[in-house]
């Protein structure tokens, strides 16, 4: 194959790149309307090398091809229409993408594509056949400029009178600038950048904390700067509540949430946890309770802010915007006492669901490091939090959180002694696969939960002996279920699917003056906030406002379910579900079959993904 170096033809393609270039930068501008400027000097200087970098680098990826051809060809014709061809397509892409992203902020990628061309399109784009037409129109004239632009390129020789290393170096210099800023700026929690990260299209912001940390350009013992919650009326990206909350007198009780990581629904019985499960008999019991991830970050996110974590999460920690309802207790003077087995910095609770509370205890430290010997810390400690901040009935509310971690550890004091056998003394993930017996290892997991029913056992004989049971709500759930190879498909734990293993939990509630009962509708950890903030906090609103779940109690009118975390997230329906993996999607059975990419029920998802990101401000 011969090449043809002729350096005037790559200049005049390259050169048809950097004009488009210029396009892009001039739209890259109109996603910036939708970022909380706060008129620091380095975040402007972000945004400024990031739309010029990035965006403007972007465009010359569709010229690559047009470039490597002109090494083989001299035909400019040809060269001509296809370089207007992927910058037409590229600008239609770039076009659309901001009106996707300007009504649910995120970025088109294959699931999105699917989903319209699946049958949603009429959904978003509600335009008349005369729209239609315009639309078409528009493209023409878009294609047929590209070619009169890169005819009068060559034409008028303009390619032979810029600078273009200096162009493209200047880009490149710009948006390495721009990547090394990012890093630097999460490294140090650094907000006005960091919420920055979903704005811009194909954008994947660099991190490099521990190399940082090593370079001593980070304090290493940093915990973030964004503890104090930030008032939500300077955020303009989301409207969370979507109207100011409005409340009445109400007899508030005390809350206090018992959240045992991994626990799965199966697992709430006379044997494995006897002292919840005879709590349970004088308690509100919801057989059909689902979390809102199958991660602990997303499940604890969506018990406290009603909100699924993968569309919120990133948004709430970098704008420090607490939940309503710790926002509603901070509100009505209600003490904290919140005792962590697990990190509450990692993931960053202390920047979400806790930001703002003083003295906020990130890590529980012991001798023993065993997640046993943790979860023994915080019951002795909460027991101490009790003694010394309640002494009557009508003392200061209280919000209290005990989360138990031995579970997720898999760890118990003496695994041989311990009720269920045979039993494994500690996980061995390696010798797991599928043709694994469960049955060991299963038997450490309930084990490990048998070892925490006994500390939430001594949790609630002291709220009954202190007379506190009398007005406290008891809050007992898991954060996400855990898997045992249950479906035979080689899974493990959890975080890895969205099946009923994963997401299908205990909840248990203990109301003050409520009669014992068992539901069996379908309830979520979305609907946990709002039913305090309902029932207990005295909120006058509608659920709507400010979460997308219901009230405990109400029927599930909704024939679909969203659960997950960031980029891995899923729509749930009865009879399949579909998985969202960083812009890929597959769809199952609920016991993880494969089923065909065809049957993607695009209204579905886009009645799931419209619901999901409503509180965005357009």
């Amino acid at each position: 194959m011969k090449l043809y170096l002729n350096k005037n033809l790559q200049k005049w393609v390259i050169s048809i790149g950097l004009a488009n270039s210029f396009l892009f930068i001039l739209i890259g501008l109109r996603y910036n309307t939708y970022i909380d400027i706060t008129n620091n000097p380095s975040q402007w200087f972000y945004i400024i090398i990031t739309t010029i970098g990035h965006m403007g680098f972007i465009s010359l990826i569709g010229i690559l091809f047009p470039l490597l051809l002109s090494l083989i060809s001299k035909d400019k014709k040809t060269l001509l229409l296809l370089c207007s061809l992927i910058s037409s397509v590229s600008t239609i892409f770039l076009i659309v993408d901001y009106f996707i992203f300007s009504q649910y902020r995120f970025h088109l990628n294959r699931f999105v594509l699917d989903m319209l061309f699946g049958g949603a399109a009429k959904d978003i784009f509600q335009f008349s056949n005369f729209m239609y037409f315009v639309a078409t129109c528009a493209i023409i004239v878009l294609f047929s400029a590209e070619c009169l632009l890169g005819w009068w390129l060559w034409k008028k020789h303009i390619f032979l009178k810029l600078k273009l290393k200096r162009i493209l170096f200047v880009l490149l210099g710009l948006m390495i600038t721009s990547q090394l800023v990012h890093a630097l700026a999460a490294a140090n929690s650094y907000s006005p950048i960091t919420k920055i990260d979903n704005t811009y299209p194909l954008y994947f912001p660099l991190t490099a904390n521990t190399l940082f940390k090593k370079l001593h350009l980070i304090d290493p013992n940093n915990s973030g700067l964004d503890m104090v919650p930030k008032n939500k009326t300077e955020n303009k990206n989301i409207k969370y509540p979507l109207t100011p909350l409005q409340f009445s007198e109400s007899k508030r009780n005390n809350i206090l949430f018992i959240v045992i990581d991994c626990w799965r629904s199966d697992c709430l019985d006379s044997l494995i946890t006897p002292n919840i499960y005879k709590f349970s008999k004088k308690s509100l019991t919801f057989k059909n309770h689902y979390s809102g991830s199958n991660g602990t970050r997303g499940s604890i996110f969506s018990i406290f802010y009603g909100l699924p974590s993968f569309a919120y999460w990133n948004t709430m920690k970098t704008n420090k915007t607490r939940p309503l309802l710790m926002e509603t207790l901070a509100n009505q003077n209600y003490k904290f006492g919140i005792f962590g087995s697990a990190s509450l910095s990692y993931p960053a609770f202390n920047k979400t669901v806790f930001a703002g509370i003083n003295n906020l205890r990130l890590t529980t430290d012991t001798e023993n490091p065993a997640p046993y010997a943790k979860d023994t810390r915080i019951t002795e400690e909460w027991l101490n939090f009790m003694k010394v901040n309640y002494t009557a009935p009508n003392e200061q509310a209280f919000l209290g959180f005990l989360f138990y971690d031995a579970a997720h550890g898999y760890s118990h004091p003496n695994a041989k002694d311990a009720p269920f056998q045979p039993s494994w003394t500690e996980a061995n993930y390696l010798t797991l696969d599928n043709d694994t017996d469960p049955t060991p290892f299963f038997n450490l997991f309930k084990n490990s939960l048998n070892d925490i029913d006994s500390k939430v056992g001594k949790v609630l004989d002291d709220l009954k002996k202190s007379g506190a049971l009398e007005n406290t709500i008891v809050i007992i759930t898991g954060d996400h279920g855990q898997e045992f190879n249950d479906n035979k498909k080689n899974y493990w734990g959890h975080g890895s699917n969205f099946s009923e293993y994963q997401l299908h939990i205990p909840l248990v509630i203990y109301w003050p003056n409520k009669s014992p009962h068992v539901f069996t509708n379908k309830t979520s950890h979305y609907d946990i906030a709002p039913t305090l903030l309902r029932e207990n906090q005295g909120n006058t609103n509608q659920i709507q406002d400010y979460s997308t779940g219901k009230l405990l109690w109400d029927a599930d009118t909704k024939n679909w379910f969203v659960a997950g975390s960031d980029q891995n997230y899923a729509v749930i329906e009865k009879d399949q579900i579909t998985t969202i993996l960083y812009g890929n999607y597959s769809i199952t059975t609920p016991h993880m079959e494969s089923i065909s990419d065809s049957n993607l029920r695009s209204n579905v998802v886009f009645d799931a993904m419209k619901n999901t990101y409503r509180f965005y401000t357009n």
